[in-house]
């Protein structure tokens, strides 16, 4: 049996000793499709003392190899993985930085193989983003704590026109759930009007630079004059 598939029984039999999991997931939707995404999930030990003596790499869910291997995939490309232990808090700390080629792609990877990643087009000149957040979750998180949470943050370069998320902070949609909550299944939905350019292009920074310059120089012979 390969590692990746046992991943889920073995975090729940570490989380039965070391406390809940928390889980964050923040990603990044460009126009064409692709993007990255910040993946940070956490457990607060028992007392400092636990955090001392717990080493991430005698954790299956803290070891980074395992965690590479369980986010990686040919579509994806791994831009970074930490692991940390916090003794003011007695916390251990996963951090995961990836980018994407195309939201679908992300079904292909282990992580996401239960998520049915969707980015398609809806009304003219729009998207449809989707996502499912299964009741056993990444990670093997099921719902042995109920007071665990999981949130998802999303970004999306376009207007947001509907969506269903749980709160908003600014351009960011969020989706927190207990994992009481995720009993049944749940689905993240959002319409999107795609912005014609993903970010500025830099020559119009230049150009604005260049008119500022100018009007300065003018304004500064005018004084002398």
């Amino acid at each position: 049996m390969k590692i990746y598939r046992l991943i889920p029984i073995l975090i729940i039999l570490v989380s039965f000793f070391t406390g809940c999991l928390e889980y964050q997931q923040s990603t990044r939707i460009n126009k064409d499709g692709s993007g990255n995404m910040i993946i940070k999930f956490w457990k607060k030990l028992p007392d400092s003392t636990m955090v001392e003596k717990v080493s991430p790499n005698d954790t299956i869910m803290f070891n980074i190899d395992s965690i590479r291997s369980f986010y990686s995939s040919p579509y994806t490309k791994i831009e970074d993985i930490s692991v940390k232990k916090d003794t003011t808090d007695s916390l251990i700390i996963a951090t995961v930085k990836l980018s994407f080629s195309s939201v679908d792609s992300l079904n292909k990877t282990h992580a996401f193989e239960n998520y049915k990643f969707s980015y398609v087009d809806g009304a003219p000149k729009q998207k449809v983003f989707s996502q499912e957040i299964p009741a056993s979750t990444v990670l093997g998180l099921g719902l042995y704590d109920s007071t665990s949470t999981i949130t998802f943050k999303y970004v999306f370069s376009g207007e947001i026109i509907t969506d269903n998320a749980t709160n908003r902070r600014q351009d960011t949609l969020i989706w927190k759930y207990k994992l009481s909550e995720l009993s049944s299944l749940k689905t993240i939905s959002v319409t999107i009007r795609p912005f014609k350019l993903d970010r500025t292009p830099i020559w119009i920074y230049w150009l604005a630079g260049g008119v500022l310059l100018i009007v300065f120089v003018f304004l500064i012979k005018k004084k002398k004059g």
